[in-house]
């Protein structure tokens, strides 16, 4: 070999395609990777708690939710969210989520009872009212109607309890 001439080295260019490509591919792979790692750890977490199998993946979207969403999520908000979409889910107008507010809304209304005077008790929006008189009974006797307010029980004011309270 003499010493003019010059060593020719054969490069290779890989198109940038091919990079963005062979980028987007290990990217997915990564994503995949660590939601089926998410999944499987749920999965294992299930089994350990004695919580059903088949709510494996409800735990790891919760868990993928609350670990990697942008930003700060109510705890709260995801579970009573699972829950509504749980009950939406069979298609039946009665089968609703109350939360605490609700439930103690109902709980109230469905507690209403028939008391000394003859009447039943419900609460509409803020005040109590008569929902039904029996006849014969001391409400009846005393002219009450239906739908009218109830500002004082025994000369207590009423105004602004619920019916448990008054009754």
């Amino acid at each position: 070999m003499k010493a003019q001439e010059a060593i020719h080295i054969n490069k290779h260019k890989v198109p940038l395609w091919a990079v963005i490509v062979l980028f987007l591919v290990a990217l997915g792979g990564g994503v995949a990777g660590g939601y089926a790692l998410s999944y499987q750890q749920a999965q294992q977490s299930v089994l350990k708690t004695g919580v059903p199998k088949a709510l494996a993946p409800v735990i790891s979207a919760y868990e993928t939710v609350t670990n990697n969403y942008y930003k700060q999520v109510s705890t709260t908000k995801l579970t009573d969210g699972a829950i509504k979409g749980m009950l939406s889910s069979l298609d039946d107008p009665y089968s609703v989520y109350l939360q605490n507010n609700d439930k103690t809304n109902l709980d109230d209304t469905i507690s209403a009872s028939f008391g000394g005077i003859g009447a039943t008790i419900q609460q509409d929006h803020n005040s109590l009212s008569i929902a039904s008189i029996l006849p014969g009974t001391p409400a009846k006797k005393a002219g009450m109607k239906v739908g009218d307010v109830l500002l004082k029980v025994n000369g207590k004011d009423v105004s602004k309890e619920t019916v448990t309270q008054a009754v």
